[in-house]
């Protein structure tokens, strides 16, 4: 087709997915497919991978739990298995040593930390685990829960005003202990009486709020009917010390009593509405504006919370050294994970697969999960997914992103595209793929598996001029022929490399024919 030669340069898709607007209208920033890769203020990063730190673990790690001790070195991490058994998996290891064992099958516990004068404890609990703490002085103990919480099944523990609550499984009811108490008298307060659609109570939390003329922590608790309770105090002995500040409806609640989290004076929650703001919430924005976090995602991200929301595996977790908000949602019936993160400076969402999380947790800067065939592993770290203790290599990560259908300023003219540049920085050279659709398409671009260059030489032992010599990020520009002829055009990418390799921009070149 003769025509005039048109050259331009996309944007990185830093704006995130987007599925609110249709395809042929959206921003360059934003993209139908952003997998894999994480977007940050003005380019998209390659995930990190992850790898083996503990194995042999018999049966599913459940659970996962870190202990944050008074020094560094007495930080601990456990796994929950659900054989009703718990590891210490603080330390890479090939066997990790059995720590406790319950009657407890399920391997669902919940756990806090909470902070004494001469040692913190880490409580856990599960209906038919108990009530149990660990210290480093004390190792694990079965706890006495006395008083008006005796016997009781409690499902989930938190922290509220220097308090520890326990929220008794199935019911309305919380219970509890005194100040800065891990054991003893458990007093009751039942919620029956402002739950206005049934239900039980899933989980609790401390909410720090600026209300306009003071800041206070409020505390939070949400229902299996998707009610959230707010409360105002200090002492829940006496009623002119502790009062419902208001009640709100936030549609369906997804399994368990992990997806909710805290990020600075902010705490989410996942509900049918999405990731749902509680600030939002509270002041009508959600109702009014519908602001919730996850708005861009909602039309797919409701697919999927409609498909498994009654399945165990939804939480939500802030990873800090990331900078992004992690959506886990359950694995699959093929046993295949996929999750959505949020990059909480600037809003933009994108997708995260091949990462086999059933549980999560945090201790300093490391990032732990576990896996359905008895792995605990360490997240978002190394430049594969799943290299071992044997060292035995990883499976590549592969990123994978298309953007809008694009009518590059004339969208009566059809066009024939010819080659695209992909530009992307790294410390060695990643391998790509490249192609144009013209059609609403899936099918990708294939790469080759593992990376393309080896690691660097070592200086005066390896051969001049047949080694590779590292050193800082290089920019790498290759061209592709590409095809396509059509009105429209979207760019599809397909990479893999080094964690942390970054996506520049893409120099396009077609040429437009007549309006036809």
């Amino acid at each position: 087709m003769s025509g005039d030669a048109y050259v331009t340069n996309l944007q990185p898709p830093t704006g995130g997915l987007n599925f609110q607007q249709p395809a042929i209208s959206l921003d360059e920033r934003n993209a139908l497919v952003l997998d894999n890769l994480l977007p940050k203020g003005n380019y998209v990063e390659l995930r990190e991978g992850y790898t083996h730190h503990c194995e042999s673990i018999p049966g599913r790690v459940i659970s996962i739990a870190s202990y944050v001790g008074k020094t560094p070195s007495d930080s601990r991490v456990f796994a929950f298995n659900n054989n009703g058994e718990v590891y210490d998996v603080t330390n890479r290891s090939k066997q990790p040593a059995r720590v406790m064992r319950t009657d407890q099958k399920d391997g669902i516990w919940e756990s806090v930390n909470t902070a004494g004068i001469d040692e913190n404890y880490l409580i856990l609990v599960s209906p038919a685990g108990g009530y149990w703490t660990y210290s480093t002085r004390d190792g694990f103990k079965n706890r006495a829960i006395t008083g008006a919480g005796r016997d009781k099944r409690f499902a989930t523990v938190f922290n509220w005003k220097d308090r520890a609550w326990l929220i008794e499984d199935g019911s309305s009811r919380c219970y509890y202990l005194g100040v800065g108490a891990i054991q003893g008298d458990a007093a009751e307060y039942n919620f029956y009486a402002v739950i206005n659609r049934g239900g039980d109570l899933l989980y609790g939390c401390n909410w720090t709020f600026n209300a306009g003329y003071d800041i206070d922590d409020y505390l939070v608790l949400v229902t299996s009917q998707g009610e959230v309770l707010i409360y105002k105090g200090t002492d829940p002995d006496a009623a002119e010390t502790f009062a419902l500040e208001g009640v709100w409806y936030v549609g369906e609640t997804p399994a368990g009593r992990r997806s909710f989290t805290n990020f600075g004076g902010e705490m989410f929650i996942t509900t049918s509405l999405g990731i749902v703001p509680i600030s939002k919430l509270v002041n009508g924005r959600v109702a009014n504006d519908y602001q919730t976090a996850s708005a861009a995602i909602q039309p797919v991200l409701i697919d999927h919370f409609n498909a498994s929301k009654t399945e165990f595996g939804w939480e939500l977790e802030m990873i800090y050294n990331q900078q992004f908000l992690l959506v886990k949602t359950p694995e699959d019936q093929s046993g295949k994970h996929n999750y959505y993160v949020m990059n909480v400076t600037t809003g933009a969402w994108a997708t995260i697969s091949n990462m086999p999380m059933l549980c999560i947790t945090q201790i300093g800067s490391a990032i732990y999960f576990g896996t359905a065939n008895g792995l605990v592993c360490q997240g978002f770290t190394g430049d594969t997914d799943g290299e071992d203790l044997s060292k035995n290599a990883g499976s590549s990560i592969v990123g994978r992103y298309l953007s809008g259908y694009n009518d590059y300023g004339s969208p009566a003219n059809l066009k024939t595209f010819q080659l695209a540049k992909p530009i992307f920085v790294s410390y060695d050279a990643p391998t790509i793929g490249v192609k144009i659709f013209t059609r609403y398409e899936d099918m990708f671009p294939l790469v080759e598996s593992g990376l393309r260059r080896p690691s660097a030489a070592i200086w005066n032992k390896d051969r001049w001029n047949q080694s590779y010599f590292g050193g800082g990020n290089s920019t790498f520009t290759p061209w592709f022929g590409v095809e396509g002829l059509g009105y429209y055009g979207a760019l599809a990418l397909t990479v893999t490399g080094k964690g942390k390799t970054q996506y520049i921009t893409t120099t396009l070149t077609m040429k437009k024919g007549g309006v036809m």
